[in-house]
């Protein structure tokens, strides 16, 4: 079951609060993970799909896919450069030299697509991308997507993103392996190297980063799965927000689509990022409740019911 509705509203008033910083310091709309961003596309009409950009030790690689598989991508461009300034005026245009920009007509039904740019030209430390396309919806109809980050006031790209490449990553594949199913916050507490003969799953995923604080050892993933990350236990909404977000995040970096929920971790993170000016003992009814409509909505993806 999907509560859309009062996700947005949610998910709305923290971008608001946050916007400046999150200019300012990331310009993109996503989900950030040791591995990959994932960008959410959008259209006029609400986000569509997401665009997971990644890297291995030489490559850049950019995926764009919808969520529907009634939709498809007809018209579909990607521009790679070093920083805004650089990259093309429109989409389609040709890039400048040395740098990249892809722009192609599809003829099958695709609701995916897969590029790769080599880092020869690239500045690892941080890179500008931007992403076009032209979709037919369920409907039949011609629509505009784009990958949502920071206006684009002197070209005419709706908006662009950044990157910056991560170390020690695996090597892209091309075509993507087949998604994992989500596990629950019982499968990773219990596949942490202290529950009888299951090995441990968990640390080769971490750090993973909740809000503020950085789970580094398998022993802390433990204690924030079973909801001592804050005072209170299970009665503190905190803990099990914070329990749910961490499975969801080692389910990611397992290999499972977390693309339809990425609103959810963003605004799962910036309420744990307040913690510690908004306790649970001082949140009203209505931020309580706010709390825990993000942790049922993680619960549901973990549980394979989203």
């Amino acid at each position: 079951m999907r509560r859309t509705g009062v996700l947005f509203i949610v998910f709305s008033f923290i971008i608001g609060l946050l916007g400046t910083a999150v200019y300012a310091a990331v310009p993109s709309k996503g989900v950030e993970l040791e591995c990959c961003s994932i960008i959410e596309l959008v259209s006029n009409n609400g986000q569509i799909g997401a665009i997971r950009v990644s890297n291995d030790d030489n490559n850049l690689s950019v995926e764009t896919y919808l969520w529907s598989d009634t939709m498809k991508i007809l018209n579909y461009n990607v521009a790679v450069a070093n920083v805004p300034s650089e990259l093309p005026n429109s989409p389609g245009d040709t890039p400048k030299p040395g740098l990249y920009s892809i722009s192609r007509t599809v003829t099958s039904d695709f609701t995916r697509q897969i590029d790769s740019f080599s880092y020869s030209n690239l500045n690892p430390d941080l890179i500008a991308l931007a992403v076009f396309a032209k979709v037919q919806d369920e409907n039949g109809q011609l629509i505009t997507v784009w990958g949502r980050g920071v206006p684009m006031t002197d070209k005419n790209w709706p908006e662009y993103f950044e990157y910056s490449k991560r170390a020690g990553c695996p090597a892209i594949e091309v075509p993507p392996k087949t998604p994992t199913s989500p596990r629950t916050i019982g499968y990773w507490k219990t596949h942490a190297g202290f529950n009888g003969n299951n090995e441990d799953v968990v640390t080769q995923y971490l750090p993973i980063t909740l809000g503020n604080v950085t789970v580094n050892t398998a022993a802390f993933a433990v204690e924030v799965l079973t909801f001592k990350s804050f005072e209170g236990g299970s009665s503190n909404g905190y803990n099990k927000l914070a329990a749910q977000l961490l499975a969801v995040k080692l389910n990611a970096i397992n290999g499972a689509d977390i693309a339809p929920i990425a609103s959810t971790i963003i605004a799962a993170d910036a309420a744990l990022s307040s913690v510690n000016v908004s306790p649970w003992s001082v949140l009203t009814k209505a931020e309580r409740s706010n709390i825990l409509y993000l942790m049922s909505t993680l619960d549901e993806y973990n549980n394979s019911e989203f």
